[in-house]
């Protein structure tokens, strides 16, 4: 049976909801669904993860990968073993890799994540990285020469890749990152290209909308009450992440798309 392989960020993870959009698409289609997206985490770690499956063969010409590409300073950083909490899963954590080389452990660098570290070594590491590791012209070189290089590792492997553009990617005025990520795709990975804009739409506290996660409290519990939203609660608009609803319409966008782009294995 084909598969859907779904990459990316706490976007695409199932983050404070049951099922995300990869799950219900999958369902839509018939097809084995493939769940890599991780809360916290890079591009970096979405290119290592497809692209260790494209080159041992678990991912083939009849699956479809999604690749929701997210903050580009983002980094997969080299971890110690997890002393402290080896069972841990919590998105931003350490990672455990089965590689041809041995086992390998990694951990998601993004700004603040020395904060929620466990270990001592990575403490320093994510901190040390966030003083003096940021750079926004290497950040943006570095994402088109490996963009160029899985977008080649997916043409010769014949894999049908559709890059989803999101409220991550969006260049904002006076953006620290200035880069039209759209502009870097080739051709055909253009013309198969999605934007999240085109299905669903994005809100704030002023003008909340049903697709994002919503008003959330410090634990992350939704559906806080209305009249203790605002400037001066503890609460706060999540617009960062799906709801529910916004996972179930964004599944029906790429199912359309898909469709259109004849990208089904039945097509």
């Amino acid at each position: 049976m084909a598969k859907l392989v779904v990459a990316g960020c706490s976007y695409s993870d199932r983050t404070k909801v049951k099922l995300c959009y990869g799950d219900y698409l999958s369902k839509m289609l018939g097809y084995n669904y493939i769940h890599l997206a991780r809360g916290s985490s890079s591009n970096d770690r979405s290119w290592f993860k497809l692209s260790m499956q494209i080159i041992h063969g678990e991912i083939t010409s009849s699956d479809i990968v999604i690749l929701q590409y997210t903050d580009l300073f983002r980094k997969l950083l080299p971890s110690t073993p997890p002393y402290k909490n080896p069972t841990s899963l919590f998105p931003g954590q350490i990672e455990t890799h089965n590689t041809a080389s041995g086992r390998m452990y990694t951990s998601d660098f993004k700004m603040h994540s020395h904060q929620w570290q466990e270990e001592d070594e990575n403490k320093i590491l994510h901190k040390a990285f966030e003083d003096f590791g940021i750079c926004t012209e290497y950040d943006c070189a570095m994402f088109v020469s490996k963009h160029k290089q899985f977008e080649a590792l997916c043409e010769v492997n014949n894999i049908k890749l559709v890059v989803l553009l999101n409220r991550y990617t969006n260049v904002r005025p006076n953006d620290d990152v200035p880069l039209d990520i759209s502009s870097v795709l080739g051709e055909q990975v253009r013309n198969r290209s999605i934007h999240e804009d085109t299905v669903i739409l994005q809100g704030n506290e002023t003008l909340p909308a049903p697709h994002d996660l919503g008003w959330i409290d410090q634990a992350g519990t939704r559906n806080v009450p209305k009249r203790q939203r605002g400037a001066q609660s503890p609460y706060v608009y999540d617009s960062a992440h799906l709801s529910k609803a916004g996972h179930k319409a964004l599944a029906d966008g790429l199912h359309q798309h898909l469709l259109g782009h004849k990208l089904l294995d039945t097509q």
